[in-house]
């Protein structure tokens, strides 16, 4: 390979002083001995692993097995921070296998911050069990994990994985020991995100996710709480956050199908630390007065001084939310993804009509964005 001897020459040249190392490269890097086999950073705190292949041959289970394992367990003394990512290269819709990964991988005694990001499709699968062991390894001393466990029912689904194997839900994957047992025992963590699963998984099937969220041991420690990806119902999502204590909370990103004032009401009551809050949502939530019947609605543009949903947030003030000074409700609409192709900032609510009822906001966007 050309590559090899400038890319071995640079790592060897570099090794001994780096203390963070992406590593943006296929997997035939790797088995073709590009990263040099015997690599070593004696100072290497954080390092990122992107997964991906350049032919469909490859074996990437062995790859990442007996190749990506030694690299990463090398540094085992040093590593504070690891990520590894699925960035799916140029077989969108290939699936790749990480059990024989997580087996492989060793004890990490400084290790603090853990994301892992890839498709979980085939409920065969073992990764689960897999990932959950190593999580367990670490569960007193991890602080922040980023947990991307995905897959999207927008994807072509014409593949071999799809059309042989029932996929998971909601209730099939809280069954793994990774969420029975080792994210409930990750009592350190402070920081917390979780995208699982298709993103409308849990607008009908959220009872494993609102049964299993109070048995994370770390709640009353989070400071951060990211959950940017699955739509929950406004219900649903004041259950969770009610569910349990997350009096430590500064910092809270959620996505819900459509909400009113009721949200803001609930919040209100019970995170009275928090600083940053960005709301995404497919639309606003009214409830019609004569017959009491719930419509949901997604503005367009800003909205009218007579709007119902304008006319309920200025009548109510959270003059005692004094901690919360960042707010972002971000609207998301379908319509918009082919009317704006330069993304320009559209706008459903201005902070002049807003300044009265967060009084202690300083940093305010209402923004409608595509999907």
């Amino acid at each position: 390979m050309v590559l090899k001897p400038p890319t071995q020459g640079v790592l060897l040249g570099t090794c001994q002083t780096l203390r963070v190392l992406n590593l943006e490269v296929p997997l035939e890097v790797y088995r073709d001995a590009v990263v040099p086999s015997d690599l070593f950073c004696p100072l290497l705190e954080e390092l990122k692993i992107q997964v991906y292949t350049l032919y469909l041959t490859t074996n990437h289970e062995n790859v990442l097995e007996l190749m990506v394992a030694p690299l990463i367990n090398r540094h085992s003394r040093t590593l504070t921070t690891l990520h590894l990512v699925d960035s799916r290269g140029p077989y969108r819709y290939l699936f790749y296998r990480y059990e024989r990964l997580f087996r492989a991988l060793t004890v990490f005694p400084r290790l603090s911050a853990l994301s892992v990001h890839f498709l979980v499709y085939p409920i065969e699968s073992r990764c689960p069990d897999a990932l959950g062991r190593f999580i367990h390894l670490h569960h007193s001393s991890l602080h922040t994990l980023n947990l991307n466990l995905y897959h999207t029912l927008l994807w072509n689904y014409d593949f071999h994985v799809m059309r042989h194997h029932r996929l998971y839900d909601s209730s099939s994957l809280f069954r793994h020991g990774l969420f029975t047992r080792a994210l409930p025992e990750c009592s350190a963590l402070t920081q917390l995100e979780l995208v699982l699963l298709a993103r409308d998984a849990f607008e009908t099937g959220s009872a494993p996710l609102l049964s299993w969220f109070p048995t994370l041991q770390c709640t009353a420690k989070l400071t951060t709480l990211s959950l940017p990806y699955n739509t929950l119902t406004q219900s649903n999502l004041i259950s969770l956050l009610n569910s349990t204590d997350l009096s430590s909370l500064r910092s809270l990103r959620v996505e819900t199908r459509s909400f009113n004032m009721d949200l803001f009401d609930a919040l209100a009551v019970t995170l009275h630390r928090l600083q940053d809050l960005r709301v995404d949502s497919h639309g606003l939530l009214d409830v019609d007065e004569d017959s009491g019947e719930e419509k949901e609605w997604t503005p367009l543009n800003v909205l009218s001084p007579d709007e119902p949903f304008l006319l309920e947030l200025q009548a109510r003030s959270y003059s005692h939310w004094c901690s919360l000074n960042r707010l972002r409700l971000v609207m998301i609409d379908q319509r918009k993804a082919y009317q704006h192709l330069k993304f320009e900032k559209v706008y459903w609510l201005k902070e002049g009509q807003v300044r009265h009822t967060f009084v202690h906001v300083r940093d305010f966007e209402a923004t409608i964005l595509p999907t």
